[in-house]
């Protein structure tokens, strides 16, 4: 068995493997004897059939089978060696290799990799990023106060149509104050994405990541074959590398800030959304209790687990990066806000 890389570019490379009949041949007779004693053939009883027409039957694909097992573990044992921080996994070259599959031949395979790029991040108090404090205007109070009262109409309506009696209407000091409170929330909450936006890329311009954009879209078709077309790939393409990017350097800054993850945070998380989940229905007030029973509920599912751990994570990041730059207060109309790219 050899192995020999090409280095095609930085973050891109083409493994040769050479394989002669012995790296493969004690798998494939093991693969053979299992087949022997369990191939059931007309005129032989169970587990004595001849080797001759073991061979004869299942030789060619317990050559394939016993040659891409040899192959997985050079290319496994190769990568673990050689400590290659790879993309997901190695791909064949589009263009094979002809060779004739018979056993005792020797063959060679090629396969390309992708390499993660290396992040390095350093900061100072010279970086700055705004931080936007939007000043509410009266049009948006006023959009808000309207649709609180039309709420109002349409549950005074319900309650009436079914005989029941109807809620009590906020006065205007009451629904002044809840219309200023709601907006204030949710503006404090647009600027707080918009500061993640803006640390997301200012990182990623900062640490100059490159990645093999090239084997990346190969990988992602490979990958997800029966799940996505090329086509539907190379729509979200854009959008997945620059994710990708900053999922790397989120990597990156968790090692550098050792950024530890613990139960309570992720409650926590989880507890905020479920809260957003109760206001979806305009729900607000939910008792401690409900959250937290709710939030364990999140927990116990996978994939809101994970997308709970990356986002403690990221905020995690931001957090230790937002402590290491300089962040200047902004004041900015809603409308200036709303139109920011």
């Amino acid at each position: 068995m050899k192995i020999t890389s090409k280095k095609v570019d930085d973050l891109n490379q083409i493994l040769t493997l050479s394989i002669e009949a012995a790296d493969y041949e004690q798998a494939r007779k093991k693969k053979l004897n299992e087949l022997q004693k369990k191939a059931e053939i007309p005129g032989f009883r169970k587990g004595k059939v001849p080797a001759s027409l073991i061979e004869k039957f299942y030789g060619e694909s317990a050559l394939g089978e016993a040659v891409n097992t040899v192959v997985g573990e050079a290319l496994q044992n190769y990568v673990n060696d050689k400590k290659l921080n790879i993309i997901g996994e190695p791909l064949p070259v589009e263009e094979k290799l002809q060779q004739e599959w018979k056993a005792g031949n020797d063959f060679k395979f090629q396969f390309e990799i992708g390499l993660t790029p290396e992040i390095n991040l350093e900061f100072a108090k010279t970086d700055e990023l705004p931080f936007y404090n939007v000043t509410i205007s009266e049009e948006d109070k006023n959009k808000l106060a309207e649709g609180y009262k039309k709420q109002q109409e349409a549950a005074e309506a319900a309650a009436k149509e079914q005989g029941q009696e109807a809620p009590a209407a906020m006065s205007d000091e009451e629904l002044a104050k809840q219309v200023e409170s709601q907006l204030k929330n949710d503006y404090k909450q647009a600027a707080e994405f918009r500061f993640e936006k803006d640390v997301r890329d200012f990182c990623v311009k900062k640490a100059d990541v490159k990645v093999p954009e090239k084997f990346l879209r190969r990988w992602l078709i490979v990958a997800n074959e029966g799940k996505f077309t090329a086509e539907d790939i190379d729509k979200d393409f854009p959008g997945f590398i620059e994710d990708y990017k900053w999922q790397l350097c989120v990597a990156a800054l968790t090692k550098k800030f050792e950024v530890k993850l613990e139960e309570k945070d992720l409650m926590e998380e989880a507890k905020n959304f479920a809260r957003y989940q109760y206001s979806m229905y305009g729900i607000m007030n939910v008792p401690e209790d409900a959250l937290e029973s709710f939030a364990k509920n999140i927990l116990q599912d996978q994939n809101n687990f994970q997308r709970i751990v990356e986002n403690v994570q990221t905020k995690k990041v931001i957090a230790a990066v937002k402590e290491q730059i300089t962040v200047k207060s902004k004041k900015i109309s809603t409308e200036k806000f709303r139109d920011l790219k």
